[in-house]
């Protein structure tokens, strides 16, 4: 698999017969992020665990990429800085141990009523997938399938770069946040639809163009609203 066969757009899709015989680097949160939404189970955080359905998901994906002769690597997020950080200013609570009391007395404070004067669960505990919350379930499973993976020393994304860039891998999958990563990555895949045969793809120069930016600007922009490498947003802007 070449990246020339990417069509040249901003985003795009690709039929999926074009990633066989290929080796593909997994951003491991992002994957999963993908693969497994609040509402398969709202209530996974209290339950605790691997997710019920998750395991189910996983292998069929792996049969999808042996019929296709792929061979993924996951890519785990290492140490993240920010939120050790946090975790020493205040270590009674964790970022994502926060959002669930603040999420949970929201419910108490003001719950929404439906018909039948049940709480309306359609607000999720998840503000995305912690991935390290079941992190020893996944390596084990990945074992048990002789499935290649790595734990990076810091961002997944910078490792996935270096994997790129020294043909470990022929192309990554994986978050936004790969668009402000320079030097050899110019697109990259954002989701796999096994169902439908295709992929969708962003291509950075054409996303660039259509913005009317170049890439200090988007990258200034992107450090101002916060993204994967720098969670803090300005004061002056709202909370996202």
């Amino acid at each position: 698999m070449e990246p020339y066969l990417f069509d040249s757009k901003a985003v795009g899709h690709c039929p999926i017969e074009i990633l066989r015989n290929s080796t593909i680097g997994i951003d491991v949160d992002h994957y999963l992020s993908r693969l497994y939404t609040p509402r398969k189970e709202p209530n996974y955080e209290a339950i605790g665990g691997i997710p019920l359905t998750l395991i189910n998901q996983l292998e069929n994906d792996l049969k999808e990429f042996k019929n296709l002769n792929i061979k993924p690597i996951f890519v785990f997020q290492g140490l993240n800085t920010s939120i050790k950080q946090s975790y020493f200013e205040n270590p009674e609570l964790l970022p994502f141990e926060k959002h669930y009391r603040k999420v949970w007395e929201d419910k108490l404070k003001n719950p929404i009523l439906n018909n039948n004067n049940q709480i309306n669960n359609t607000e999720s505990f998840r503000d995305g997938f912690n991935t390290r919350l079941i992190i020893n379930h996944l390596l084990k499973f990945l074992n048990s399938n002789d499935i290649d993976y790595i734990i990076a020393p810091y961002s997944n994304w910078i490792q996935l770069h270096y994997m790129f860039l020294n043909n470990i891998i022929d192309t990554i999958f994986g978050s936004t946040d790969g668009l402000l990563i320079e030097n050899g990555i110019e697109k990259f895949i954002l989701s796999l639809e096994f169902e439908n045969k295709q992929f969708k793809y962003l291509d950075k120069s054409s996303i660039l163009n259509k913005l009317n930016l170049n890439s200090k600007q988007f990258k200034d922009i992107s450090m101002v609203v916060g993204n994967g490498f720098q969670l803090k947003t300005l004061n002056i802007l709202p909370h996202i």
